[in-house]
């Protein structure tokens, strides 16, 4: 919510006490009243008796919502949509974490019992002996909820008496590409740093105000930027089969910061200064490929680096951080017991706004020229973020899956109006003009800058084999019942401080091939992944240990006591199972 509209909320609240709403006359004068005295500001408005109404129904059902949202009560999509109704935009989460670099962060200065609130009990004698964990059969209607009480977490003690191994990994995007031969690195490359002389943008951009600030202190100036030669490298070939690796490129490390941008370095340091007797491994993959791939090369990792007994109880722990948890989680259901428990952090069941960057391109920083709609495009993974169509049940208008729907596109007039697209088909695709790579006319006119490696019958012969591919691995991560003694604790660290795009409002559905899609709506999230669409929950597994946090995606790793709770609830559901 804006800043003016919290003020407007102060000045109605006095003017509330001023006039009765049942002596509102059409003539009614209302004078703007300022809360601050050294405000000299005034003017007069003629204002309409029904609009005052209206402007008070409307606080009213917000403060409702945000009544709801405090008792950690379940939001619908609509009460989500009135309450974000009038925002019209909001800052990248990516620069949210820029500006996070210039705020003292007091639990890096005082000591954690200064910082934290009241003290929670901790069972110290917790002794694990089990294999099995008993995955409790729960109501189809049951939703998780908030954990997170803000008690305090003895994050060193819960991290000293984690045993075994514990693997960290990343999401789309967060590992250190390079080239095979040369070594030379395509993400993120070295060649450019974060201000590109050559820019043209002013000063008075309030982000690139941030940045220049930033690099005064000199802490940015090796920031790397991709150079433009970088796209060729990153593109794949629609023409190669989709489950071969690119043999030229290797994912080196994971990308746990960038510059003074920390991601994991902190958490990861965190846990080996509190114990050092786990083993800490670290797993980069591909980002770009079809995320099967991917879990075969999680699956060989883990083979090589543990001990695996696969008749019993494995003492590892996953992080996946983002698009990691759809990895981690594909591995944990093919070899539930190969985990102690997994966390998920800011992971996705689905990610509607991909649409974006594979209808318009991406900009990376101001880099518009590496991520370009073709090279979107041509990732693999970007396809396993699109919403799956759910067919309507009984007397449903619109399909719904566990708590979440697929629909993106909404009517701007009525949002109980939704324009519910199969993204998992290709003719709808062409239909709706959803990328210019399939599209010849959007090349022609909206990207005639814009030089295409390949022609579109090459990209739509390539959509037509990645998106069945994508579903049926989507589908593979559902709840099994034959498994639920074989299913580890799952925890998930998730942000819902942050209104986060959901989807675009449209005057009808013929609207959405047009370009015009900057009319948002929004939902309560980490700024990247809403709430709702949290992976393992919307996937069926409904015993779960969420623990919100008011982290952005990018810095959801940050949150170490956020990261410490996940752990804590795990160790306590193995104590818990033991003693039934």
């Amino acid at each position: 919510m804006s800043t003016d509209s919290l003020d407007n909320d102060k000045n109605d609240t006095v003017l509330d006490k001023l006039f009765s709403l049942n002596n509102i006359t059409p003539s009614l004068v209302k004078k703007d009243i300022s809360l601050n005295p050294f405000k000299k500001k005034t003017f007069f408005k003629r204002l309409n008796p029904k609009s005052i109404i209206l402007s008070n129904k409307e606080k009213s059902e917000k403060h409702s919502i945000l009544k709801k949202i405090e008792r950690k009560q379940s939001v619908s999509s609509l009460e989500e949509f009135l309450l974000y109704k009038n925002l019209k935009g909001i800052k990248s989460d990516r620069f949210r974490a820029f500006k996070k670099l210039l705020k003292p962060n007091p639990k890096k200065i005082l000591p954690q019992n200064l910082v934290s609130q009241t003290p929670l009990d901790y069972d110290d004698s917790f002794q694990d002996n089990s294999n099995e964990y008993i995955y409790d059969e729960l109501p189809d209607d049951y939703k998780p909820t908030d954990l997170n009480n803000n008690e305090f977490i003895d994050v060193e003690n819960t991290f000293s008496k984690i045993k075994g191994t514990i693997i960290f990994t990343h999401g789309y995007r967060g590992s250190t590409l390079r080239m095979k031969d040369t070594k030379e690195r395509i993400w993120i490359p070295l060649k450019e740093t974060i201000l590109d002389k050559k820019s043209d943008i002013k000063d008075s951009d309030e982000n690139h105000a941030v940045f220049k600030r930033v690099l005064s202190n000199g802490s940015l100036n090796l920031l790397p930027l991709p150079n433009n030669a970088t796209k060729h490298k990153l593109l794949l070939s629609p023409n190669k089969p989709l489950l071969e690796r690119d043999k030229d490129v290797v994912a080196t490390s994971i990308l746990k910061n960038i510059g003074p941008i920390d991601i994991m370095s902190n958490l990861i340091d965190k846990v080996k200064k509190c114990n050092k007797e786990v083993q800490i491994l670290e797993f980069a993959y591909d980002w770009r490929q079809c995320l099967e791939l991917s879990a075969e090369e999680l699956e060989e990792f883990i083979l090589d680096n543990c001990n695996i007994n696969e008749l019993n109880r494995n003492d590892i722990h996953i992080v996946a951080h983002s698009m990691g948890g759809l990895i981690a989680h594909k591995v944990m259901t093919n070899h539930p017991l190969w985990f102690k428990g997994v966390v998920y952090v800011g992971c996705p069941s689905f990610v509607s706004n991909i649409l974006g960057p594979l209808r318009f391109g991406d900009n990376i920083l101001y880099n518009k020229k590496i991520l370009t709609p073709e090279v979107n495009f041509s990732f693999r993974s970007s396809f396993y973020f699109l919403p799956q169509k759910v067919k309507p049940q009984g007397k449903e208008k619109y399909g719904r899956k566990y708590s979440s729907s697929s629909y993106v596109f909404v009517n701007d007039k009525d949002f109980n109006i939704k324009y519910d697209l199969d993204f998992f088909d290709p003719k709808t695709w062409m239909k709706y003009n959803l990328s210019p790579c399939v599209n010849e006319d959007l090349r022609n006119t909206e990207f005639k800058d814009i030089d295409f490696e390949y022609s579109v019958e090459e990209h739509y012969e390539y959509l037509k084999k990645i998106l069945p591919v994508a579903n049926n691995f989507l589908n593979s991560l559902e709840y099994n019942a034959d498994n639920k003694s074989k299913y580890p604790p799952l925890a998930v660290l998730y942000g819902n401080n942050i209104p986060t795009t959901k989807g675009c409002r449209m005057p009808n559905q013929d609207a959405i091939r047009g370009s015009d899609w900057d009319n948002y709506f929004y939902g309560r999230g980490d700024g990247a992944i809403a709430e709702k669409w949290l992976l393992p929950e919307q996937r069926g597994f409904r015993k779960v240990g969420k623990f919100s946090s008011k982290e952005g995606h990018v810095s959801l790793l940050n949150d170490i006591e956020g990261i410490a709770r996940c752990f804590d609830y795990i160790s306590k559901e193995w104590s818990n199972n033991n003693k039934k």
